[in-house]
């Protein structure tokens, strides 16, 4: 497949007429709308959704929609196509995500009522304290799209607040603020060297994003060499699974070819779980080459992968980091 040019979901839809099994349609067809809502082709992903056959995929596809609207700050439209939403628990985890952007946009009193509207008790409950702490979530400071949801994943289930220096060094690095970045690495550091924070590979591997986005490159080799070697020399010591497509962004980034070669290949793909990991990484690989405007390297990399769905999700990653804006508005 030819990544010359941008917004190929129509090639991606080929691929998985021809080659996906149907087992897995609904799946690519979620993939697909993922990418095109990200990038705001709202009717396109709308279109998408329809496309899937059973009722409980497109409310699936259909939430998903919504919730990347709101997390664009889109939220207008996020509200609007709530009405769409009939399954309680999809209809609950778009109200979620649209609660949380109005906390953020100020309008608190829009996301207690949305928080309101939610009807399963546990998911209400976090609700209520996203919308408490949303506006102080340093992530969401993160210029770059591509960044800050890998970031976003990996610290989804730890303290994001802990590492919130090293998070400000991306977001200094990204700002090309030299002096706070170095302030915020300097922090950083100290925290990890005082213990204060504990998760040292995880601050160590944020730290090798910032030091990549300012091209800091060799510093960044060091760094992630040095989140490694706390970790026991493990790759996927960074919060496991969630922070595979952040060691897969860095290895590509700073030209790590034998390591992110070992890494992609030493997934168990008969282990369903380690699967989900691996499609994620693949997601990620795509992702980040059209981020770096690699794209020689990344239709070199796709004619290496051998499975159908292989190709789905990795050409799904090359589509977002193509037309991921590099510097969006803060939120």
């Amino acid at each position: 497949m030819a990544f010359s040019a941008a917004g190929e979901f129509e090639n991606a839809r080929r691929i998985m007429d021809q080659y996906v099994l149907a087992d897995k349609r609904n799946t690519a067809l979620l993939f697909i709308a993922d990418g095109q809502s990200s990038i705001d082709q709202l009717d396109a992903a709308l279109a998408t959704a329809k496309e899937a056959k059973q009722e409980f995929a497109r409310q699936r596809i259909l939430s998903l929609i919504v919730i990347r609207q709101a997390q664009r700050g889109d939220i207008e439209d996020a509200v609007s196509l709530l009405v769409k939403i009939t399954s309680p628990n999809d209809r609950d985890w778009a109200l979620s995500s649209i609660a949380k952007a109005q906390a953020i946009a100020g309008e608190m009193r829009a996301a207690e009522a949305s928080v309101a509207k939610i009807v399963d008790d546990d998911k209400k409950a976090q609700a209520q304290e996203s919308i408490k702490t949303a506006q102080a979530d340093p992530i969401r400071k993160i210029p770059a799209k591509v960044i800050r949801d890998y970031l976003a994943a990996m610290l989804a289930f730890s303290g994001r607040k802990r590492q919130q220096e090293a998070i400000q060094a991306i977001v200094a690095a990204q700002n090309k603020d030299e002096e706070a970045l170095k302030k915020h690495l300097e922090t950083a550091l100290k925290q990890v060297e005082q213990g204060i924070v504990l998760e040292q590979a995880t601050t160590f591997t944020i730290l090798a994003v910032a030091l990549a986005e300012a091209g800091r490159h060799e510093e960044a080799k060091q760094m992630i060499l040095t989140a490694r070697k706390a970790n026991d020399n493990e790759w996927l010591g960074v919060s496991s699974l969630f922070g595979s497509p952040v060691i897969v962004h860095l290895l590509i980034c700073l030209d790590f070819e034998e390591e992110f070669d070992e890494f992609m290949n030493a997934v168990d793909k008969e282990d369903s779980l380690a699967q989900i990991g691996y499609h994620a990484n693949l997601l990620s690989a795509g992702t980040t080459f059209a981020y770096l405007r690699r794209l020689d390297d990344a239709e070199a990399y796709y004619r290496q992968l051998k499975s159908p769905i292989e190709h789905v999700y990795f050409a799904a990653g090359v589509l977002i980091g193509w037309e991921a804006d590099k510097e969006p508005k803060p939120d």
